[in-house]
């Protein structure tokens, strides 16, 4: 069997809401915007939103960034890029001012080491020169962790007011601008920076947001945006990634969408829907006071403000593991949170949930978090299956089990099976027929807070497309003599096994046949060609099926008998 971690995107740091049967719970927790309110996300299936009072001040009020334990969810410190708290919602030891410049729209990101044997967490800030810096948490030290160094140099300058952190397969990556370009950069087992892939922009532009669309291979569509440039607007831009190659990534096919920006308008925000129909963007007029959430088609080319009231600006929007595209909008004092249902949906078709948690404020809250993607777990997934205890092999038409053995690790959050013909599971030792012979290719996969173990394995079903015809019978009277299996295509089998034989209760003829001598539950493994399969019979004695009808039972041992004196 061929045991691997997957290599590919991790597609939960992008589309949470789509994995539900993969969950990660690293998204647990929104801490955003100077105030005391925030949000969790529970574990149960639909992820549902919760309002908590927990969040420390002083915050800033634009883009933080949040880890948790993408195993069970629980917190474990949250970071505005000057200050970092630890789930006790205390500062920790060496988290106070850190340099980053909390008037940016992002910027701060978390990354934890590649070394699952570690308990490191990375912050990458950009501070007021516009450099990128780094600095770490150690978990492993004090009661909830603590800040190891001051904030170094990564060697990348002249940031725009964007940086966050992606995993990809077992590696982790930031994606932020530099000059006018945009950098993808791996990082490091020390958190240094390895830019690995780069992309020129066609125009001026100061990224201030990235979504990622959906993938249906191994390139990634993504919708960046701008914040306006020496005063003029600046259209969306989409953009693909390409992993073919996961060593050598590559930017490429840039596309301008034209009259997304406009004069005197503002984009805030962007994020595609959850399964990637639409594009949506918050765009404010800065001469009417007026902020519109826009949904953009792309294949129809059609786009329309969904909001059903006016609003003074609409400042962010974030998908949630629950599916939903909240989004933060301003009345013109305070910031409230709402959510677009069914974002996927034609704009008539979705709904808008207005105000949230009994119309709290959040203040002056301008941005939601960046999550910090889950951290590696090490440890290896592997599968077997089992027929019967004489024989191993699968065969077409009859029950195989298979079992999974994920020992080396401490919990997963899901398991799931894919048999090759169409057929999955999600139970540890799920029962499967194949109805087709040949070989498949059975993969099971065990999501770890996170991580994908994968094991494969190919398993061949060997043709039986006779039926086994053992029938439960009623006699007489004992012994039944020369009874046995038999084919539905008449033909003999190979070989006949009395599986439990009794010398008291039945004898094997050593034909395929046996004589009963009493009444029971009798098995039989019948071997055609290569397969063995497993046949029962109920064998009943008339007298002892008509003097059982014979009693009326009702409890505690009471009961009728109408068979009288025998």
């Amino acid at each position: 069997m061929n045991n691997k971690i997957l290599k590919f995107l991790f597609v939960s740091l992008l589309f949470s809401a789509q994995i539900a049967d993969a969950q990660d719970f690293s998204e647990s927790f929104w801490f955003f915007g100077n105030n005391n309110d925030a949000i969790q996300f529970d574990r149960n299936d639909d992820r549902q939103s919760l309002f908590i009072e927990s969040q420390a001040t002083p915050f800033g009020n634009q883009g933080s960034a949040v880890a948790a334990n993408a195993v069970d969810g629980q917190l474990l410190f949250y970071t505005d890029g000057n200050v970092v708290y630890g789930k006790n919602h205390d500062v920790l030891p060496g988290g106070n001012s850190l340099g980053g410049d909390i008037t940016l729209r992002h910027p701060v990101a978390i990354a934890p080491s590649n070394n699952p044997n570690d308990d490191i967490f990375y912050v990458y800030i950009i501070n007021a020169s516009g450099d990128l810096q780094q600095l770490s948490v150690d978990m492993s030290l004090g009661d909830f962790g603590e800040v190891t160094a001051s904030a170094q140099g990564t060697g990348f300058s002249n940031l725009s007011e964007f940086v966050n952190s992606y995993k990809i397969g077992d590696e982790y990556f930031l994606l932020f601008q530099s000059e006018n370009r945009l950098e993808m950069a791996q990082i490091q087992n020390d958190g240094s920076l390895l830019s690995v892939a780069d992309h020129n922009f066609s125009i001026d532009f100061s990224l201030t947001n990235v979504s990622f669309r959906s993938p249906e291979s191994d390139t990634i569509q993504l919708a960046l945006s701008s914040a306006n440039v020496n005063g003029n607007p600046k259209n969306l831009i989409l953009l693909e990634l390409d992993l073919s190659d996961i060593s050598n990534p590559v930017f490429q096919n840039e596309e301008i969408l034209p009259n997304t920006g406009a004069i005197n308008q503002v984009i805030t925000d962007l994020e595609w829907s959850v399964g990637g129909r639409n594009l949506y963007y918050s765009r404010n007029n800065t001469n009417t006071g007026e902020g519109r959430l826009i949904q953009l088609n792309l294949d129809s080319a059609t786009s329309e403000n969904v909001l059903n009231r006016t609003v003074s600006n609409v400042d962010a929007l974030k998908n949630g593991p629950d599916g939903n595209l909240y989004f933060l909008y301003n009345n013109g004092a305070d910031e409230f949170l709402s959510r677009v249902l069914e974002a996927d949906s034609v704009p008539d078709s979705l709904t808008v949930e207005w105000d949230l948690f009994n119309n709290n404020s959040f203040g002056q809250a301008r941005n939601f978090p960046n999550v910090a993607p889950p951290a590696l777990i090490d440890g290896n997934v592997r599968f077997d299956w089992y027929t019967s205890a004489l024989n191993a092999s699968i065969c077409q038409n009859n029950p195989v089990s298979f079992f999974a053995d994920y020992s080396d690790l401490d919990d997963i959050t899901s398991l799931s099976w894919d048999f090759g013909d169409g057929q999955t599971s999600d139970a540890i030792s799920p029962n499967v027929i194949y109805e087709e012979a040949g070989q498949y290719n059975v993969v099971l996969t065990i999501n770890a807070g996170g991580n994908l173990i994968i094991d494969t394995a190919a398993v061949t079903v060997n043709q039986f497309d006779s039926e086994v015809q053992l029938q439960d019978t009623t006699v007489c009277e004992l012994p039944l003599e020369n009874y046995g299996p038999t084919l539905s295509d008449g033909s003999d089998p190979d070989e006949v096994v009395w599986i439990n034989p009794d010398p008291e209760k039945f004898t094997d003829n050593g034909d395929g046949t046996a004589t009963f001598q009493q009444s029971g539950v009798y098995t039989a493994a019948v071997t055609v060609g290569n397969c063995t399969v497993t046949a029962s019979f109920e064998l009943t004695l008339f007298e002892e099926q008509k003097q059982l009808s014979n009693f009326w039972y009702f409890g505690d041992g009471a009961g009728i008998d109408f068979n009288g004196d025998a």
